[in-house]
């Protein structure tokens, strides 16, 4: 659930709508809460983003809700500030502010004042851009992801570490690449993993979580991936 500036195509949203709903069935009867509270937040901003104003604000408070029940406080700031984001995509700014300064409170008070002035960056009108080193190491990050996730053949496993390894001999990167060896290794706590990461390493973190949170998320970040190959 990263802040950013990307969307999703259009005919992407009916595909993820219909995969957000399946999950919202079977998360709550097999009670795996974290689930639950990702997909709600994912179909808030799907909601949005078609029109539906009242299913996309009550699917956010119970997204919200559940999120602080369980204690995940950097979800709360997630789902408040991309709320808001979408509202800007949608030209809402007036209705986004609200939602953008919540998310940089709570990601002030759980000691992560980069996200915290990205949020405050997009409240006041200014534009959250990716950096471009962010935007180049996309591939790598769907990669990752699908190693993560038990999806990917050991050739795409090697290649990851390899890239990691690259990155462990380079002061720039380093600690982006210990976060992401901790994300492999089934570390999903983004407090514990911002440890020592500077605002560039933050935005990828946050998309690489976001996509193991959620369809939405991943459809982003293969979608940056993809146009960085230029197709």
């Amino acid at each position: 659930q990263a802040l950013g500036d990307l969307a999703l195509r259009e005919d992407d949203l009916a595909e993820a709508r219909r995969r957000y709903e399946a999950a919202l069935a079977i998360y709550p009867a097999i009670g795996d809460r974290l689930g639950e509270a990702n997909t709600l937040a994912g179909l808030s901003r799907l909601a949005l983003h078609q029109g539906c104003d009242d299913e996309a604000r009550r699917r956010l408070e119970q997204a919200v809700a559940l999120h602080r029940a369980i204690g995940d406080h950097y979800s709360v700031a997630a789902d408040l500030g991309n709320f808001g984001l979408e509202l800007l995509r949608l030209g809402r700014p007036d209705e986004a502010r609200p939602y953008l300064l919540q998310a940089a409170e709570t990601f002030d008070r759980i000691g992560l004042p980069h996200l915290a002035e990205q949020a405050r960056q997009a409240a006041g009108g200014r534009q959250v851009s990716l950096h471009p080193a962010v935007a180049s190491m996309a591939p790598l990050l769907v990669a990752l992801v699908a190693v993560a996730q038990g999806e990917a053949p050991p050739s795409v496993a090697q290649q990851v570490e390899a890239v990691l390894a690259q990155m462990d001999r380079t002061e720039e990167w380093a600690a982006l690449a210990r976060a992401l060896r901790c994300l492999l290794e089934g570390e999903r706590d983004p407090q514990a993993l911002a440890q020592g990461l500077d605002p560039v390493d933050m935005q990828a973190l946050a998309l690489t979580l976001a996509a193991l949170e959620g369809e939405e998320g991943r459809a982003l970040l293969e979608a940056l991936a993809a146009a960085g190959r230029g197709g």
